[in-house]
């Protein structure tokens, strides 16, 4: 069987398609969707930016595909629980950073990254926190902080 040819005159313009999922993503809430991104290429949306709620990324992408030319998404939208994880892991499981005392936490705020724990100002272990969180692709930035700070 055949697939349907999608001629020129078939396509909506991608400056069109574009607005379309912006005014879709503002839709679902105004506030938290600002940090989001939308780039269109031949009908393919390109969705980037850092959410709070990690219950946003699924109905960003959702209501991206409705819009009417939207051929296809590309997702890479970040969201703070997600990074917060894997965050966590990277640190527990990076060797650099294995040392360090137990009960640290962390924290995001659309892609920042916070660790507050009992670093007792030792450089090093600032500087293990420090390099394992900006590995982990999504970290915008680090800030540490120690409890005896």
């Amino acid at each position: 069987m055949d697939s349907p040819v999608t001629t020129l005159v078939d396509m909506r313009p991608d400056m069109d398609i574009e607005a379309d999922v912006r005014q879709a993503i503002y839709a679902l809430d105004p506030v938290n969707s600002i940090d989001a991104d939308v780039s269109v290429m031949h009908g393919q949306v390109t969705l980037t930016g850092y959410m709070l709620s990690e219950m946003l990324v699924p109905a960003i992408e959702q209501a991206a595909r409705k819009v009417t030319g939207a051929r296809s998404v590309v997702n890479h939208l970040v969201d703070d629980s997600s990074l917060v994880r894997r965050v966590a892991t990277a640190l527990a499981l990076d060797p650099r950073s294995r040392a360090i005392p137990p009960g640290y936490r962390v924290v995001s705020s659309l892609g920042h990254a916070m660790v507050v724990g009992n670093f007792a100002r030792e450089a090093a272990a600032r500087g293990a926190v420090t390099t394992v969180c900006q590995g982990v692709p999504g970290v915008r930035s680090v800030k540490i902080k120690s409890i005896h700070d």
